[in-house]
């Protein structure tokens, strides 16, 4: 398995979901954050096989239980840093340092 994480997957309670990227990740700027929405759902047995099977699993409002919003790199929530400097790794998600 790769070790970048766009193409691995998301890890999360041991399960590796495969993660198709849609946007481009924003270029990494020393000290500034780049801010990500997370959103959490419920599932249903049916619905968490399947996305483990690696079919297209569509998620709405109806199946939201959570949104969150933070810092790529420095992985703090938003209202902890949003008026300080990003201190996360000067790694670039795009695959340059």
């Amino acid at each position: 398995m790769s070790d970048d994480p766009i193409r691995m997957g998301i890890r999360s309670t041991g399960e590796v979901a495969k993660v198709e990227q849609f946007a481009p990740m924003p270029s990494k700027v020393p000290g500034r954050h780049r801010w990500i929405g997370i959103a959490s759902h419920t599932l249903t047995d049916e619905t968490a096989r399947r996305a483990h099977e690696g079919a297209t699993v569509k998620f709405g409002v109806q199946t939201l239980i959570g949104f969150s919003i933070g810092c790529l790199d420095c992985e703090e929530p938003y209202e902890d840093v949003f008026t300080q400097r990003c201190r996360g790794p000067e790694f670039d998600w795009n695959g340059s340092q």
